[in-house]
């Protein structure tokens, strides 16, 4: 992976989002101690998420663009055709292989366009070396109108859809056999041999960014559920990937001693929250092309909802140009990272504020500070200071309080939040 071609494929503007992440990928491939860029079609469709007849199409205009080059190569001592290489115009032979690279001599067209016969002027039109057309009996190039290439681009990015299909169906059906089987010779317990049609419909129901998380994840919820997880298209259907955090912390903690349920934004409530939040985050990490992550799925979202897509990437911090394409921040991975750490680094404090599920479980324990919270009103000037203290230490800000007029907080507002860690310990000391 080059640092440098991802950077630059990234701040290419006036092509569309799919001509990006195709370009992305391809970036993501060169690497120059290795001899450059040599992904495989059926690599690039299955990362870009398009048939191949489609990447064909999109690598054509790439290349009528100026923003890549390729060398069809055949293998050594053979007629067999090898791998295509890739060039980006950085390259220094980028031009050497770019049918749109120009002349050294004149600055337009290819080098093959310059006269090199050296032959004398046509005797009808002097000073030309080119035939007079008017007596020419070839007939002129017919040129492309406007219209007839925007219908052809068109037809690129609107492929046919039983081929589209196809060829997403298989690449799917890939991924979850992968899944299935897994990286570390750790089948998933009870899939082997059994139909997996209905977990391939559950992974193509997902988000392009939620089938990486359901593949990272994988091997971590295996181990936090301690062999008996549920099937694998139960995995998918209910997204159990996006609590391996929550269920990693579980099995870490030690057991209650005795247990209550407490209603939200209660007494009880807000200390095992308060608690939660003290403890930390968990560790929360990117992936590697998330770029090209948010790139793909706000591409999807352009294709049923531009209210929707434009609501995705406000959720990122990211703007639209007139192109329809992402403009990204030099810190977006780091704003990224801070946005992913508070909506997951958190796994107790979520399963404490989801009040679809009524009461939280607790260690009875928290029943005894009681004595050390005390209820705030919302809005007014001691909740505008808790609020302020959650965003200064990123910490996730409570749900929708509904109709409820208090809330339950650490007594004395967040400057003597110190004191309230002390009488917990107090409380809670056989841990420490």
């Amino acid at each position: 992976m080059s640092h440098h071609a991802t950077n630059w494929a990234i701040q290419q503007r006036g092509i569309k989002p799919a001509l990006k992440v195709v370009l992305w990928h391809l970036a993501d491939c060169h690497n120059p101690a290795y001899g450059g860029t040599f992904p495989s079609q059926e690599y690039l469709a299955e990362r870009c998420e398009i048939p191949r007849s489609t990447l064909n199409g999109y690598l054509d205009q790439l290349e009528e663009a100026g923003l890549i080059a390729r060398e069809r190569r055949r293998k050594p001592g053979s007629r067999r055709q090898d791998r295509t290489r890739y060039y980006f115009p950085f390259e220094p032979q980028f031009s050497q292989f770019s049918p749109t690279a120009p002349s050294p001599e004149t600055g337009h067209g290819s080098p093959e366009a310059e006269s090199e016969t050296g032959q004398k002027p046509s005797p009808e039109i002097g000073e030309s070396r080119v035939q007079n057309l008017d007596s020419n009996p070839v007939r002129e190039t017919v040129r492309e109108s406007v219209r007839e290439k925007d219908a052809r681009e068109t037809r690129w990015e609107e492929p046919d859809e039983e081929d589209d299909a196809e060829e997403n169906s298989k690449s799917l059906e890939r991924r979850v056999k992968a899944l299935e089987i897994g990286r570390h010779n750790n089948p998933w317990p009870g899939s082997l041999g059994k139909e997996t049609r209905w977990a391939v419909m559950q992974f193509a129901k997902l988000t392009p960014g939620e089938r990486m998380q359901a593949e990272e994840r994988r091997d971590d919820y295996l181990a936090a559920c301690g062999g008996k997880p549920v099937s694998l298209g139960v995995y998918l259907r209910d997204k159990k990937f996006l609590d391996v955090a929550a269920m990693k912390a579980a099995v870490a903690a030690p057991a209650l001693s005795s247990s209550i349920a407490a209603p939200i934004f209660g007494p009880a409530w807000c200390s095992a929250r308060t608690v939660a939040l003290l403890a930390g985050p968990v560790r929360v990490e990117l992936p590697g092309d998330v770029r090209a992550v948010v790139m793909k799925s706000f591409e999807v979202l352009a294709k049923s909802s531009s209210a929707g897509a434009r609501r995705y990437a406000a959720s990122k911090g990211l703007s639209i140009d007139a192109d329809g394409c992402l403009i990204f921040p030099d810190d977006f991975e780091e704003q990224e990272l801070r946005r992913r750490r508070i909506s997951e680094g958190f796994p107790e404090v979520n399963r404490l504020q989801d009040a679809t599920k009524g009461p939280a479980l607790i260690d009875a324990r928290h029943a005894s500070i009681k004595p050390f919270c005390e209820p705030v009103p919302i809005g007014s000037e001691v909740w505008e200071d808790w609020r302020q203290w959650h965003g200064q230490l990123l910490y996730p800000w409570l749900p929708d309080t509904g109709a409820m007029r208090v809330v339950w907080f650490p007594a004395g507002g967040p400057g003597e939040i110190s004191a309230f860690e002390q009488h917990v310990k107090e409380v809670f000391h056989d841990r420490g």
